[in-house]
């Protein structure tokens, strides 16, 4: 029986089980198309099977699963679509915020994300993902939430937990792209020192722009592999 993580206070048990189950599809601890069973998984926590589906339930809702009549549910697949819509809004909300941004970032504001950076650059020396993209939803959600409007960083960052499954499946296989998705972060927040937006919007449009044909080119080896890979039980973890 897996021992199920605090998410502090007394949450509900269906909560913690989403909870656990969110991580594992967005750090890879299950792959796009694997099936979740209901009463594997309610067995493995050493729950009923009620939790187990109102947790697939709100993971269908964001996206994350699919489920379907008389099969149950899946992890949902990745598409370059998928990845074209999320990264237009997380830009559009970005974008749309960075006069307020720039006008209302401190000094303490610039010490927490550099403290972030640093974290970050931890984690990749390691090469530990999970970590990488914990610390940088803490520098997302430092820099979005300068202006003082607390849905703002929560929409941008549940938009980022969507989006790491795509994140992974790039600098996960390229330590060079990892290097400059790192390097793009530092001159995130120099621009934002120099209070440069224009050159900011250029930047993470441009970048992003530019991810779309290998997301695209991945999206369809990821599915290959999947269709065509070693049994699950030999599939590759990644690190962290």
């Amino acid at each position: 029986m897996l021992s199920l993580p605090s998410l502090g206070g007394h949450p509900k048990i269906k909560d913690v089980i989403y909870q656990e189950l969110r991580e594992r599809i967005v750090f890879g601890g299950f792959s796009p198309g694997d099936r979740l069973v209901e009463a594997e998984l309610a067995a493995q926590f050493g729950v009923s099977k009620t939790p187990v589906r109102e947790a697939l339930l709100t993971l269908e809702a964001e996206g994350l699963v699919v489920l379907r009549p008389h099969r149950g549910a899946e992890v949902s697949r990745l598409t370059v679509q998928e990845w074209s819509d999320l990264i237009f809004l997380r830009d559009t909300l970005e974008v749309g915020a960075l006069d307020a941004i720039v006008t209302a970032m401190t000094t303490a504001h610039f010490a927490q994300a550099e403290a972030a950076l640093g974290e970050m650059a931890d984690a990749f020396a390691e090469q530990n993902y999970r970590r990488y993209r914990r610390a940088q939803r803490q520098l997302h959600y430092v820099i979005l939430g300068a202006p003082g409007h607390p849905s703002l960083p929560e929409a941008a960052v549940q938009l980022n937990d969507r989006l790491d499954r795509y994140g992974r499946l790039t600098v996960t296989r390229d330590l060079v792209r990892w290097a400059d998705d790192l390097d793009m972060n530092r001159r995130r927040l120099e621009l934002i020192r120099q209070r440069d937006v224009a050159a900011y919007a250029r930047m993470i449009r441009g970048r992003h722009a530019n991810a779309t044909p290998i997301i695209a080119r991945l999206t369809e080896q990821a599915e290959e592999e999947s269709e065509l890979g070693p049994p699950r039980g030999n599939r590759r973890r990644l690190p962290g």
